[in-house]
């Protein structure tokens, strides 16, 4: 992204590549048509190659990269039930497929690319340079702290992520997202006078929470770590 952190990767920001993908299916299609296989199969191939690249960098990218792989199963599933494919082109195809790594779970992208983007934001907003316009005593604030903070967050996320019942991590992650939404969105953490050095950092890394954790689970029938998880 433009500001150079990677929390400003937001889905607008992967429309072009996604439109891509829509594009380079349909021509793959068309070369079926004309009996280019070897077009097809470079085209379909790119496809889920992009979508592999872009599960690698956040939620978005994960929910975006699922899209795109859909994508090119559905360009192939037409192809193949028109049955102009030889017995060798499917065998083709079929070792190619098999070859693709497995996309990354839901989990090692919160784990890892989503943590490390959240602890980023922290980092850029230490030093002035996020976008988030809070009014934060930078100089009063143990930066240290907070970033701990918001690891046991992530690793709370995880937890909530793991329960087998759909409907226990449902309910324990509305819960979860109430909390931090209500800590978050307290107002504006100015430092008040003769406030404590820690009970500041506390503030701050409440309403940074809720700022940046609390997309996790709405209260609606789809929740973005919900179905990526199913």
């Amino acid at each position: 992204p433009d500001n150079g952190s990677f929390f400003g990767v937001v889905a607008p920001s992967l429309s072009t590549i996604r439109e891509t993908s829509e594009v380079l299916c349909a021509r793959a299609m068309l070369r079926a048509g004309q009996g280019d296989f070897d077009g097809f199969l470079a085209d379909t191939i790119t496809v889920k190659r992009l979508a592999r690249h872009m599960t690698t960098n956040s939620g978005i990218g994960l929910a975006s990269g699922l899209g795109m792989d859909r994508r090119a199963d559905r360009a192939i599933a037409v192809v193949a039930a028109h049955g102009q494919l030889t017995a060798a082109q499917c065998a083709a195809l079929a070792r190619t497929l098999k070859a693709f790594p497995k996309i990354a779970s839901a989990r090692e992208v919160v784990d890892i690319h989503d943590r490390w983007a959240l602890l980023d934001a922290v980092a850029q907003t230490a030093v002035g340079r996020a976008n988030i316009a809070l009014g934060i005593d930078r100089d009063a604030v143990d930066w240290d702290v907070i970033l701990k903070r918001m690891n046991t967050s992530v690793n709370e996320e995880l937890r909530i992520m793991a329960l087998p019942d759909t409907v226990a991590r449902n309910t324990a992650g509305r819960a979860w997202n109430r909390a931090v939404t209500a800590a978050g969105h307290a107002g504006k953490p100015t430092k008040q006078s003769g406030e404590t050095r820690e009970h500041y950092t506390l503030r701050v890394a409440e309403t940074l929470e809720g700022r940046l954790l609390s997309d996790a689970y709405g209260e609606g029938d789809v929740q973005r770590l919900d179905w990526l998880v199913e």
